[in-house]
């Protein structure tokens, strides 16, 4: 994202700022520039008669000629861009964003900058506060890109998180914006570095001189800020104490936490910058209590939560191996019988008789009721499925669980016994057979009735397949149909 609405720098400035970044710079010259801008002769009489340069004899400095000589030339330089800042975009208003809010923040900056340049002995205070005071002002050019609402409501998150989200909602941070409106001003290199990289944190290799003072200054300050602007937010706290540790260990947070509140309202009537009552140590401390509280109460909950949805997980696991369980055996079962079905049974049974040597005995039988299509013309279909229920349970009376049971369709059923010779097999044959002859059946309509099964069955010895083996079972079927059916026939070439 390239922003185009960068504004102009006011001409005064300009001519300062050209005048005092050259090589033969003319203290007279520069007070002359000065004087013909009423706000910046204002701004400069005000800071040349503040405590920081007041003269030992107490006079009051009255013109600009005295102020610039006082100040020298790069603090005049370093005024004059922060009035030119300030008074620029002071009165602006911008759709959802709060201008008030900003300048309070870059305040604070501009604070934290100047407290910390005077304990770490890295930067000049007076520029320090200048680098300070503007570092945040690619915020507002954001703002003005028809950002407003975006960057105003990550103002309470902490520096890093506040680039993260602006990268992603624009692909440009406040940091760039801030270079590109640099570039068109022509700020001085000096602020512009320092300005670039205060969120980094290995700025000792990133650049040198007194720009490298004031980028480690620019990026404790904004540590700094943010503990106050996130209300002793935990990620802030984190971040700020190890760097507090390594460069200024004989500070308290506590006293660099107040400090900073009381330079920020010195300056803001200075500045003549509205702000807010400003925190204490205390108070921030107690709201990161709460904050942590909050964490370890959101921590609590979503342990909860966790073992609530790991619990949940484990029963619809199980839930789940149930019904493919059920779906397994539904895929195998006759729905009507609850018997397998054609093809579980072969699946089942060609294990047993795939033909290998351990797998020399055992004995098939296809039971078929006679005349079933007349019971299902006579009495109705649900009649005839209340037949094959009966025929089923029959069937499991008789095979006691020695082998597998199966509904081949319609009205034919089979049982495969493994390990049964055929004497026992025959036996069993004819125990349903006559079990079925004796039972009696009941219509729907009440009329009772009994049906017969004719019986065809084979035993084998040794090595074959389960087709071979259904096919002889089934032929010994026929055979028994067309003997008159109600009878059981063996055929006994495998056995």
């Amino acid at each position: 994202m390239t922003l185009h609405d960068i504004p102009t720098p006011p001409s005064g400035l300009a001519l300062i700022l050209r005048a005092a970044q050259a090589p033969d710079a003319d203290l007279v010259e520069l007070a002359q520039l000065v004087a013909r801008e009423p706000g910046l002769t204002v701004h400069v009489l005000r800071v040349a008669n503040s405590a920081a340069y007041r003269r030992p004899s107490g006079g009051e400095v009255t013109s600009v000629a005295q102020a610039t000589v006082m100040l020298g030339l790069r603090t005049l330089r370093n005024v004059a861009v922060a009035h030119a800042v300030t008074s620029l975009f002071r009165r602006e208003v911008l759709d959802g964003f709060d201008m008030n809010l900003f300048w309070e923040d870059s305040l604070r900056r501009g604070c934290a900058a100047k407290i910390l340049a005077q304990h770490s002995k890295l930067a000049n205070p007076d520029e320090a506060f200048t680098v300070g005071l503007i570092q945040e002002v690619g915020v507002l050019m954001l703002a003005r890109a028809g950002m407003g609402r975006s960057v105003q409501a990550l103002r309470t998150q902490t520096s890093a998180e506040r680039l993260r989200e602006e990268n992603r909602l624009a692909s440009l941070t406040h940091v760039d914006a801030f270079l590109q409106m640099a570039s068109s001003w022509g700020l001085p290199q000096d602020l512009v570095t320092a300005v670039s990289l205060h969120h980094e944190e290995d700025v000792d290799h990133r650049c040198s001189g007194s720009a490298r003072g004031l980028a480690k200054v620019a990026m404790f300050a904004d540590l700094l800020a943010d503990v106050a602007q996130t209300m002793g937010g935990v990620d802030s706290l984190t971040r700020i104490a190890p760097v507090l540790a390594r460069n200024v260990p004989h500070v308290r947070l506590s006293d660099l936490i107040d400090e900073l509140s009381a330079e920020m309202e010195r300056q803001s009537r200075d500045l003549e910058i509205r702000i807010h009552a400003q925190p204490r140590f205390e108070t921030l401390m107690v709201s990161a209590s709460d904050a942590l509280q909050q964490l370890s109460q959101s921590y609590e909950a979503l342990t909860r939560r966790l073992e609530d949805l790991i619990a949940e997980k484990d029963s619809l696991s199980a839930e789940l191996a149930a019904k493919n369980k059920e779906l397994a055996r539904l895929v195998r079962t006759d729905p009507l019988t609850g018997l397998l079905n054609r093809r579980a049974f072969s699946t089942s049974t060609s294990g047993e008789t795939d033909g290998r040597p351990n797998q020399g005995l055992g004995s098939m039988l296809i039971v078929d009721i006679d005349h079933f299509k007349v019971v299902n013309d006579r009495y109705g279909h649900q009649t005839g499925d209340d037949v094959l229920v009966e025929v089923a349970r029959i069937l499991q009376e008789a095979n006691r669980g020695r082998g597998d049971i199966v509904r081949l369709g319609g009205e034919e059923f089979a049982l495969y016994l493994p390990g049964i010779d055929n004497t026992e097999a025959t036996s069993i044959a004819e125990r349903i057979r006559r079990a079925l002859e004796r039972t009696e059946m009941r219509a729907r309509s009440g009329h009772a009735f009994r049906v017969t099964t004719s019986i065809g069955g084979t035993t084998l010895r040794g090595a074959v397949s389960w087709e071979e083996l259904f096919q002889l079972a089934d032929a010994a079927l026929y055979r028994a149909k067309q003997e008159g059916r109600n009878r059981t026939v063996w055929d006994t070439r495998l056995s």
